[in-house]
């Protein structure tokens, strides 16, 4: 039975992180401290980013919906540009692009790549459980990106900050456009249902499917 590239990935990013994690921060100074911890997530990230562009092809490549399948080709066209927006935080750092594996992002990006794999292309949950394994891993990248962004703040590192703070404000339009996605395309489609005398508002608009008996 062969391994799944990301599973194995994975498997090693669980290893590093334990090594990395469990062995004791001995800086001279506070602030040696957190560039440490920078650098290493800056290094997770960028790994993950690279890993992240062939996932979201492939999860573009099962899906059904053809508004959903252009959001995540874009997104992983976008993606491409982030890790060379990555290599140039690195550079205005001073230092060489590093790249570690992130098990938390492994594990996301594996989780993806079962749904392709799981689900049949005529099953009505395949597209909105495609949204909800992306919102996942955007989840991830709005959490990494906006530490590096006030990190690199705290050091004074400007121009990386200024490229991070891109970084974020990407990953944050990403996630409301599949909010919007799951809200008016994928969810209505997993329940077969799309005419508005199936659904009612609450007073912030937002849709319930109606229960029929």
């Amino acid at each position: 039975m062969k391994t799944s590239p990301l599973l194995r990935a994975e498997s090693e990013a669980t290893l590093s992180l334990e090594t990395n994690y469990h062995r004791p921060f001995l800086p001279h100074s506070p602030k040696q401290a957190l560039n440490r911890l920078f650098l290493s997530e800056l290094a997770n990230r960028y790994d993950s980013e690279k890993r992240q562009s062939r996932v979201l092809s492939q999860m573009a490549e099962a899906a059904t919906c053809v508004h959903l399948k252009k959001l995540l080709r874009l997104h992983a066209w976008e993606t491409e540009g982030q890790v060379m927006k990555l290599q140039c935080v690195f550079e205005a750092l001073e230092e060489e692009v590093q790249e570690t594996c992130s098990a938390v992002s492994m594990a996301l990006l594996t989780e993806a790549e079962r749904i392709t794999e799981v689900f049949r292309a005529d099953s009505p949950a395949l597209n909105t459980a495609l949204v909800y394994a992306a919102q996942k891993i955007e989840h991830d990248e709005m959490a990494v990106y906006g530490a590096l962004r006030e990190w690199a703040v705290l050091m004074s590192h400007k121009e990386a900050a200024l490229i991070l703070e891109q970084l974020l404000d990407e990953e944050k339009r990403t996630y409301q456009s599949l909010i919007k996605m799951a809200r008016f395309h994928c969810n209505k489609e997993a329940l077969n249902v799309f005419h508005a005398e199936d659904f009612y508002c609450d007073k912030y608009g937002h849709e319930f499917a109606k229960v029929r008996m």
